[in-house]
């Protein structure tokens, strides 16, 4: 295998990582973004939890959105740096573009 080829499939393999950890990410977010919105929606189902309870609920989903939201933040940062080295081969060498 030359370079090109083992580069290739370096590349293919870290944009596969990132695909699926992101996609997780952003499932989880997604799963707490439609928890939050749940108070909003209309109870056709009898249910035993008292509108306090779905607040509260809602309240805690959007505690995690958050937290997943701050989680895909760092996530991207830490690829783009990931990718940086790779590419570039000294991340400090980012510094040096906004000086």
């Amino acid at each position: 295998m030359n370079h090109d080829q083992m580069v290739f499939v370096a590349g293919f393999l870290f944009g596969f990582f990132t695909a699926g950890i992101a996609g997780a990410i952003l499932g989880r977010m997604g799963l707490a973004r439609n928890a939050i919105n749940a108070p909003n929606r209309p109870m056709i189902v009898p249910t035993q939890n008292t509108p306090r309870d779905v607040l509260n609920t809602a309240a805690a989903a959007l505690r995690r959105f958050v937290f997943w939201l701050l989680v895909f933040i760092a996530f991207v940062m830490m690829a783009f740096l990931l990718f940086y080295t790779f590419v570039v081969g000294n991340p400090l060498d980012l510094l040096n573009l906004f000086s």
